[in-house]
């Protein structure tokens, strides 16, 4: 019986129609198209206008700043407790729309504030520039504190200088006050000298820290001349204390007082 053959399938030809369309179905899918290359120069532009907005803001506060740096709220002097929600202004955007279009940043103007009254605060007008003065203060509290230093030397290496010297003699004889004896009490004169330079020492200082130390120096000068003048006047003979060396160093603390107040007024102002 001769053999039977069958008849053997035949594959499509890739260039069958079913097989063109799948493969332009599969290269027209949204998944496969090759994305669009970023445009750098419309991002550049995008960056160009972001950092001139930028600017535009911080020129802006800056400006702003300046004009209102002197100006305090009168709610803070006045102890209120009313925001003042004009202090920074309001900051307004707008956008045309496209991202072309660059933003325009305006500042809304802002109610003027009252400014400070310097006269309300004494210690604030130590430092007004409008003052016009005979000389400058902190000359003269450096020519006392080369004094007071030149003083202590003389205390500590021979105080007979000073207690022996034409002008003690003179108020001793005009007020009939002792003369202090130099080898009486080396201690005690050391630690007048200790105390003196050091007091001389702080008028460098405060020489060179500006006008508002002035007080200080003025209070403490002030109080010490007139302890040792009120001493010398009030405290009785027996006690000793009113000599002629007190009542010196009194008329020279009461001196400069005086001179650093007719320089500067304001330094008895607190």
């Amino acid at each position: 019986m001769p053999a039977r053959t069958l008849p053997t399938p035949t594959l499509a030809s890739s260039s069958s129609p079913s097989s063109i369309a799948s493969s332009s179905r599969l290269s027209s899918s949204p998944a496969l198209q090759t994305p669009p290359s970023p445009n750098p120069t419309s991002f550049l532009q995008e960056i160009d206008v972001f950092m001139e907005n930028i600017g535009r803001l911080v020129k802006a506060l800056e400006d702003q700043h300046r004009e209102r740096q002197f100006d305090i709220p009168r709610s803070s002097l006045d102890g209120g407790s009313r925001h003042n929600s004009n202090a920074l202004g309001l900051l307004q955007t707008k956008n045309g729309g496209g991202s072309s279009d660059r933003d325009e940043v305006q500042v809304q103007d802002i109610e003027p504030r009252p400014t400070l009254d310097l006269s309300n605060f004494p210690h604030l007008s130590l430092i007004d520039s409008s003052i016009v003065l005979p000389m400058n203060p902190s000359t003269l509290v450096f020519a006392k504190g080369v004094a007071d230093i030149g003083i202590g030397l003389i205390l500590f290496a021979k105080p007979a200088l000073l207690y022996q010297s034409a002008a003690t003699k003179a108020l001793s004889s005009l007020t009939g006050f002792y003369i202090s004896n130099a080898s009486a009490a080396p201690g005690f004169n050391h630690s007048i000298a200790c105390l003196v330079a050091s007091v001389g020492l702080g008028n460098l200082i405060a020489a060179r820290s500006g006008p508002a130390v002035l007080p200080p120096i003025f209070g403490m000068t002030a109080a010490w001349s007139t302890l040792s003048l009120l001493t010398c006047v009030l405290a009785p003979k027996e006690w000793g204390v009113s000599g002629a060396t007190l009542l010196m160093g009194g008329i020279v603390n009461f001196v400069f007082s005086a001179a650093l107040y007719l320089v500067h007024p304001r330094v008895v102002r607190i």
